[in-house]
């Protein structure tokens, strides 16, 4: 426990921000990122910070900012549809903000304040109150299910109880809160078809994904700047041109140059006891993800969108997931400008989960573990075929599960194709090698006749 106020020393609070800032430690958020996505994700047993904050008005000031520096806040999906309906009936009755005859509508601007969720608004205003803004360099928010817990309902019964935001108003939640806090990280963790709501600029379709509903409970995404940017005052990030030439809106993927893209889509193993995947294909997130920006998952091509000058900044991908289908994972070839691609694909051997029967249902772990390494093959072979065309700008690939002793022969023996062969291209030897860390493949590059050397 802190010293109380009247036993402690008269420092100067620059000091006393020194010593509570030791307090501090690593945001959960980031901790567990590659852990199956649950609430506890966004839960710390260290709460020294808020501790000290109930000490006396002096400290909480002090700490204020120390505890903001990553920010969480749930979303309860439900009460905000809720209170879109009479927010819009207001503002049809108010001329001057109405959608259908304002100035700011035929420039496909809407007034967006009204249709903020009264969680964020109460958030964002505490925030400018105590100018907080500009140490907001995390935000985690968080989403329930949209629809009442029923198990015996079905996907149908589901969907039609379920309440979701519009992509324009999704979108307009977006800019109110980078027009106010410009953190370099944001997560969002929600159920499968609610990220997608919040995230994707087009609307949730029934055939997309239902077998979700029962497949997965929590899915989480990460997006990060590299470079934390001033924050804009209020208004500013909605009346960016630059953010407004959208048919549903700007979603969150281009509201900023992201340079990291981190995707959790928790475990599949539910849906390898049905047929279900396979007639739908691919997930809800990555469907929405890869149709936004032109990638169509079934033919593996691009219809021509500007998808990939749109993402071009993301050079940094993590994906996490516990034993996805092959034909899951290729939408990764959308990102054109990779440099990084860091995967995990096991569950964590510690866990427990295999061998636990309500966790693998019906499903045949021969299968699982014959999926993950086609995932692996595949991305060697496609790796190898653009590296050789060309194409390719990726430098490091990190395969988690070669931590897995028992899978590291496998593993390597997946990775062959693309450490065996040396391409030669303009004048220029490529090579891919595996580290003295398992699992970690680095791309070399050298002059015809010279020694190789990191690319960078």
């Amino acid at each position: 426990m802190p010293l109380a106020p009247a036993a402690s020393p008269k420092l100067p609070e620059e000091l006393w921000a020194s010593i509570f800032e030791y307090c501090d430690s690593t945001p959960p958020s980031i901790v567990k990122a590659r852990l199956e996505p649950s609430l506890d994700l966004t839960k710390s047993t260290n709460q020294t910070l808020k501790t000290i904050s109930v000490v006396s008005k002096n400290w909480r000031r002090i700490v204020l900012p120390l505890l903001f520096t990553s920010a969480c806040l749930q979303l309860d999906l439900r009460q905000w549809a809720e209170e879109i309906p009479r927010v819009a009936k207001r503002v049809d009755k108010r001329a001057d903000v109405s959608t259908s005859r304002s100035a700011d509508a035929q420039d496909g601007l809407v007034d967006y304040k009204p249709w903020i969720p009264s969680a964020i608004e109460d958030f964002c205003g505490f925030v400018l109150a105590a100018q907080l803004a500009p140490v907001v360099q995390s935000f985690v928010l968080v989403i329930d299910r949209s629809y009442r817990s029923n198990e015996k309902a079905s996907p149908e019964q589901r969907r039609r109880h379920s309440k979701r935001p519009s992509p324009a108003v999704a979108a307009a939640l977006w800019q109110y809160i980078l027009s106010i806090i410009d953190p370099g990280r944001v997560v969002i963790m929600a159920p499968p078809n609610e990220l997608h709501s919040v995230v994707s600029p087009t609307e949730w379709r029934p055939h997309d994904g239902d077998w979700v509903w029962t497949m997965t409970n929590l899915q989480m995404l990460e997006l990060r700047q590299e470079q934390h940017v001033t924050p804009k005052p209020v208004g500013a990030a909605l009346r960016s041109p630059a953010l407004t030439r959208s048919k549903h809106g700007p979603c969150l993927l281009v509201l900023r140059e992201w340079q990291h893209l981190g995707l959790n889509e928790g475990s599949f193993l539910p849906a390898y006891g049905t047929y279900d995947y396979f007639e739908r294909g691919a997930p809800l997130l990555v469907q929405s993800i890869t149709r936004r920006f032109g990638w169509d998952y079934q033919s593996g091509s691009s219809s021509g969108c500007r998808w990939a000058e749109l993402l071009s900044s993301v050079h940094s991908f993590t994906y996490t997931a516990i034993f996805p289908f092959a034909t899951h994972t290729r939408p990764v070839r959308w990102l054109q400008n990779l440099e990084v691609l860091d995967v995990q694909l096991a569950p964590d051997p510690q866990s427990g989960m295999l061998d636990d029967k309500s966790q693998t249902g019906r499903a045949d772990l021969q299968d699982c573990w014959r999926e993950l390494l086609s995932v692996y093959r595949d991305a060697a072979d496609m790796e190898f075929q653009r590296t050789k065309g060309g194409a390719s700008r990726l430098r490091k690939i990190i395969c988690r599960d070669a931590q897995i002793s028992a899978l590291r022969a496998d593993l390597s023996q997946a990775f062959h194709g693309l450490t065996s062969p040396r391409v030669a291209r303009i004048g220029r030897v490529y090579q891919w090698s595996e580290e003295d860390e398992p699992g970690v493949f680095i791309k070399h590059a050298r002059e015809s006749g010279s020694k190789g050397h990191l690319l960078t």
